[in-house]
């Protein structure tokens, strides 16, 4: 799945937990989650963060596992932001265990592969961009 995607995707789960606990600071929280939703993709050279990162991992290897983020947990501190930080980089998850690609979630515990439809880029990925943004801008206006 490409940036705008994983974007479009993470706003929309943000947005609506932001409705739901309505945190202190809601453009902080749906920042984090926005910057989480790339932070996997550092282990792939054609990512936007991962030009500089990609030669430490394998792509859709350890980063795009649910440990991850649980390693995370050690270095931040508990707040609303971590789970604003969970929600940003699970939704990046989700969103290439619908690609063909997929993602081996419970990596390197298990090499299963979570994987579906859309090739990343595609036609499909751009139709289903067009209905996350449609989305995104139902959830602010109601």
């Amino acid at each position: 799945m490409i940036c705008r995607t994983h974007l479009s995707l993470s706003f929309l789960f943000a947005f609506f937990v932001v409705k739901l606990l309505v945190p202190e600071n809601a453009v902080v929280f749906v920042l984090v989650a926005l910057f989480a939703s790339l932070l996997p993709d550092i282990d792939s050279g054609s990512s936007m963060l991962g030009k500089h990162f990609s030669f430490f991992l394998r792509h859709r290897g350890f980063l795009h596992s649910f440990f991850a983020p649980a390693v995370l947990l050690f270095f931040l501190p508990e707040s609303i932001y971590f789970l604003a930080f969970c929600i940003g980089y699970f939704s990046h998850l989700v969103g290439d265990m619908l690609t063909v690609q997929g993602v081996m979630p419970v990596y390197p515990v298990s090499r299963v592969r979570f994987s579906g439809f859309m090739a990343t880029g595609s036609f499909a990925e751009d139709v289903f961009f067009v209905f996350l943004v449609a989305l995104d801008i139902f959830a602010v206006l109601i």
